[in-house]
């Protein structure tokens, strides 16, 4: 006999644990994807209104087909409708694409001859089971931008006036519309947002889709339930002390009735590993509720040494998972109401007799079975009536058990000291009997997600800047402005790839300025340990709040409730943002808040991303003072204090422009506009002020020389990239934590652009992408350029002791002009100040400093190499504006003279599971240094760049007589079945020709 039956015994209960037909599986949230199957055309060419076009059998000839999310312009663009509007400047060929170059076309209106200033339908059809008959049907958009009619089957559920918002989540309720058993058609005439709404907005990062990314860019389903629908469970953490050994648990969840009618029933959640709790809810007809289990009132979700969830690389990302259901209550007996009241485990509990008529809920069998359990043991006194009616389940099974020792069992064993009981008979029924059981308790609806138990608490540090704490500890936030493809393009495996970047580079954070993304997203936010700063966007009618109307106030509560609660279960969230450039007025900052309130936010929350305070919640401890454009790597750390430099939390800034490396500019601009520079080069970089890189390539011809060809071009700003970031987490790493986090504008591109990125369109890093990798090492030596000092930054939360520092600066020549060592111990999550390095007379312009960091077995920890001019840039402080600080820029053309030196490479590549490490090791045989080898991958087919790649390092420079090895990280799948090439240049290397991988 199989050991579940034990669950058949309490209820229909027990085949919760182990039948495929169980109560659970019956009614839990069945999704129906509607991803399929759409076709879309402009309303000016169909002259049927949504009535007809909403009907089973509507002609669709001539419309296009598409999937959703999709833009309308993004499903015309996927359907090759036109030219790649990425390359050159195809985009500007798009009917509607008319607006001025470098304006922001959020903000203007469509023009007259847009074919997008007409609306545009959506449709599709799609059966649904008979199953569904008698239950409530909720049809689910998770996303239109930005108004909308919808029609089902022939029927307006919908107007323009109520589905307006992109934000906006929408549930309707369809019962009385679909036909299950039957064909269905769903048909949305969808209206572009104007300027004057609260829609998607790319600002000043590249160019804005003709369309003004109109369209379903959010997934579209169908949910069934009971009359009672469950929402968004989550659970959040709060612990005791620091110890962490104690974590108080609040789960929290939205009921809402489908029904005219009063319900009456019990909120069950059960919490993986930790157990389950109830709480009886009665709803109005229609009610939306909101339900919270606390620990005050629920000692089970105390929880005892938990499995906790910590930022990667901090700690591991352990994930539980949280079911939450509601039970329909039917009449109930005054002995369930006497159980009740009986304490959990009483070996007097009474339990309804089988012939009382009355039926059981789920939580109430579950107490039976564990008082039951604990009556069955010797010295416990038995129970007085233990034959329970059996329920109607899928199998339409009758259970008739006997229990050993209960005199009043039908047959079976007497001995009181029994330890087991068995299943004396089964009676498979007909449905017709099994009606007559009386009236049960039935699962209305299931909902589940996933949650970690983690706590993220905010202060004010003694000046007044915002600090984040992660369970109980300080943590330095390393982040990347997120961007989503231009057209709202969905590619989960690519944000996969995009995330396995974010881990690489040593980021713990991803800001989304509005653009809020997937669910999936989230979940890989989750279970990748990556922190996200979510909020709403800037310079658009989302700040023009003196201009909005009632509807827009409406609108944006409606918008943040959407949000708000499909965010606040995920462990990766950690601080929303009501704000960004500004934040809002005191009436719309207290709407906000309310609604995070209301929905019980667990984590901290801004007024904005920007230092302005506001009467309501005061200073924000944030910053955004730039810069955006270049700057010279001494910037951070000699800011006297009143702009982007290191210190308090700067929520976006950058060292300017990040030109891609050839292999992909070549993808996207013409061959002959790369070189020179021109309008077509200038349209891959921002808007506005960031519509040129001329500040970049200024700084680039003084300190570096003018460029001679466009490879010269690829060699500087590389070098230029991985200095600017590299210094700038650097600078924000030793001043932690007066310094409490840095947001490097941008991570990626919506397009392939020219500035602003850490690994570009084509996920190919380049030398910023390693710059902040370096300077983002766990335990890690850096330079200092305000003071000369040499410091040791310890990330992880555990001491460090015996690391050795080692330092070197050598001339031009390779000649070495100093040296010393020293031992350090650091505490953790610190900066411990090594030396000082002395000023040195004669040196040359520039000159190299080489630390190297190993720990007390000699392991090496950190290895990092500075070009360093005798006269650092004079910075121009009173005429810094909000994107870059004049400056003489210091003088390093000599790094031209370099002398070549050779390099000498092999390769090897290992199978591990999915992937292939390739490793390559480099050695100078030359008698000068190395500088800034880097190491490719190319398709062994085409030469084109693998990616994504997930290097350990690149960009190094090897002195002479040294050897390193680096290892790339790389799919199966992206190799195409072949081995890859290698490819090795540097600033001043000669090395051996592009050769293939051996196995």
């Amino acid at each position: 006999m199989r050991i579940c039956v034990l669950g058949f015994f309490f209820l229909a209960i027990v085949s919760l644990a182990c039948a495929d037909d169980s109560a659970q599986a019956q009614n839990s949230v069945s999704r129906i994807s509607l991803e399929k199957n759409w076709h879309i055309q402009s309303a000016c060419k169909v002259s049927d209104g949504g009535a007809a076009i909403s009907r089973p059998g509507y002609s669709v000839a001539g419309w296009l087909a598409t999937t959703v999310p999709h833009t309308v312009l993004g499903a015309q663009v996927d359907a090759k409708l036109f030219p790649d509007p990425f390359f050159g400047m195809n985009l500007r060929a798009i009917p509607g694409t008319t607006y001025p170059i470098g304006k922001i076309f959020t903000e203007l209106p469509m023009p007259d001859d847009s074919p997008y200033k007409c609306s545009w339908w959506y449709r599709t059809e799609f059966n649904l089971s008979p199953e569904l008959r008698g239950k409530n049907v909720w049809l689910h958009f998770d996303g239109i931008n930005y108004r909308a009619n919808i029609w089902v089957n022939g029927r307006q559920i919908a107007n323009s006036g109520q589905v307006a918002g992109a934000y906006r989540t929408y549930e309707f309720n369809v019962k009385d519309t679909v036909h299950p058993g039957a064909l269905n058609a769903i048909a949305v005439e969808v209206f572009t947002q104007t300027e004057t709404d609260l829609g998607i907005n790319f600002v000043d990062w590249n160019p804005m889709p003709a369309d003004k990314a109109m369209g379903l860019w959010r997934p579209v389903y169908i949910t069934s339930s009971g009359p009672v629908s469950v929402r968004y469970p989550a659970v959040s953490t709060h612990f005791t002390d620091d110890s962490l050994k104690t974590a108080e648990l609040t789960v929290t969840g939205e009921l809402q009735n489908g029904t005219a009618e009063q319900v009456t029933g019990t909120v069950e959640a059960t919490l993986e590993g930790i157990g389950t709790v109830s709480q009886p809810v009665t709803l109005a007809p229609n009610e939306h509720q909101s339900v919270v289990f606390a620990p005050e009132q629920y000692p089970q979700l105390r929880v005892q040494n938990p499995k906790l969830w910590w930022p990667y690389p901090l700690g591991p990302q352990n994930l539980y998972t949280v079911e939450m259901r509601f039970v329909v209550r039917s009449s109930r007996s005054s002995a369930e109401a006497d159980f009740r009241a009986t304490p959990e485990g009483s070996p007097n509990t009474v339990i309804p007799s089988a012939n009382s008529g009355q039926a059981l809920s789920a939580a109430f069998a579950r107490r039976i079975s564990r008082d039951l359990l604990g009556s069955i043991a010797p010295g416990v006194a038995p129970l007085r009536q233990t034959s329970v009616y059996g329920l109607k389940s899928r199998t339409s099974g009758i259970y008739d058990l006997n229990i050993p020792g209960d005199p009043s069992a039908k047959s079976g064993p007497q001995d009181d000291s029994a330890k087991e009981f068995e299943v004396d008979k089964l009676r498979l029924a007909s449905d017709e009997a099994a009606a007559t059981v009386p009236p049960s308790d039935s699962i209305s609806d299931v909902a589940t997600t996933k949650f970690g138990i983690r706590e993220i608490t905010d202060q004010k540090n003694a000046n007044g800047y915002e600090l984040f704490r992660i369970n109980g500890r300080n943590i330095l936030i390393r982040g990347g402005g997120w961007a989503p493809d231009m057209f709202l393009r969905v590619n989960n495996e690519r944000v996969q790839d995009e995330l396995r970047h974010v881990r690489n580079l040593g980021l713990n954070t991803i800001r989304l300025e509005g653009k809020l993304e997937t669910d999936e997203f989230f979940d890989l936010a989750d279970r990748y340990g990556i922190l996200v700063m979510a909020g709403w966007c800037c310079c658009d009618h989302w700040e023009h709040w003196d201009k909005w109307t009632a509807a827009d106030h409406e609108i944006s509560k409606a918008s943040q409730a959407s949000q708000i609660q499909r965010l606040r279960s995920h462990p990766s969230l950690l601080v929303w943002l009501n704000g960004s450039d500004n934040p809002p007025p005191e009436d719309v900052e207290s709407d906000y808040i309310s609604i995070l309130k209301q929905y019980r936010w667990p984590n901290p929350f801004l007024s904005s991303a920007s230092a302005t305070p506001t009467t309501v919640t005061g200073p924000s401890g944030v910053k955004m003072s730039g810069p955006y454009d270049y700057v010279p790597p001494s910037y951070w750390l000699l800011d006297p204090g009143h702009w982007g430099g290191a210190y308090g939390f700067n929520t976006e800034t950058s060292p300017g422009p990040a030109p891609p490396l050839l292999s992909s500019l070549q993808k996207f601009i013409p061959k002959q506009n790369l070189w020179p520079h021109d309008d077509v080069w200038n349209f891959h970089a921002g808007l506005g002020s960031f519509g040129q890189t001329k500040i970049f390539e200024d700084a680039m011809a003084a300190t570096y020389g003018p460029p001679t060809s466009l490879a010269d071009y690829e060699k500087k700003s590389q070098a230029m990239a991985y200095d600017g970031e590299r210094a700038m987490f650097e600078a924000y790493a030793r001043n932690k934590y007066n310094s409490t986090g840095v947001v490097q504008w941008m991570l990626n591109n919506a397009w392939p652009s020219v500035i602003w990125h850490l690994y570009d369109y084509y996920l190919v890093p380049g030398g910023g992408y390693f710059g902040v990798k370096k300077a983002n090492e766990l335990i890690h030596a850096q330079y200092s350029y305000d003071d000369r000092s040499v410091v040791v930054v310890n990330s992880l939360y555990e001491p460090q002791k015996g690391l050795k520092v080692r330092v070197k600066v050598l001339d031009l020549t390779s000649k070495e002009r100093f040296s010393d060592t020293k031992t350090v111990d650091i505490e953790p999550d610190s900066v411990a100040k090594v030396l000082t390095i002395p000023e040195i007379n004669d040196l040359s312009s520039p000159y190299f400093v080489r630390l190297d960091l190993t720990d007390s077995a000699g392991k090496s920890l950190s290895s990092n190499l500075y070009w360093l001019p005798t006269q650092l840039a004079e910075l121009d402080w009173e005429k810094t504006n909000y994107y870059f600080t004049p400056a003489k820029y210091a003088d390093m053309t000599a790094l031209a003279t370099l002398a070549v030196t050779n390099i000498e490479w092999n390769s090897q590549i290992e199978r591990r599971g999915e992937d292939e490490i390739v490793r390559v090791t480099l050695r100078n045989v030359g008698k000068n240094l190395a500088f800034l080898l880097r190491a490719d991958l190319k398709h062994a087919h085409n030469s084109d760049d693998v990616a994504p790649v997930l290097w350990d390092d690149n960009y190094i420079s090897l002195l002479p007589g040294e050897s390193r090895t680096l290892s790339a990280t790389v799919r199966v799948r992206d190799l195409g079945g072949l081995a890859p090439i290698i490819a090795v240049e540097g600033w001043n290397a000669k090395a051996e020709n592009a050769a293939k991988v051996p196995r």
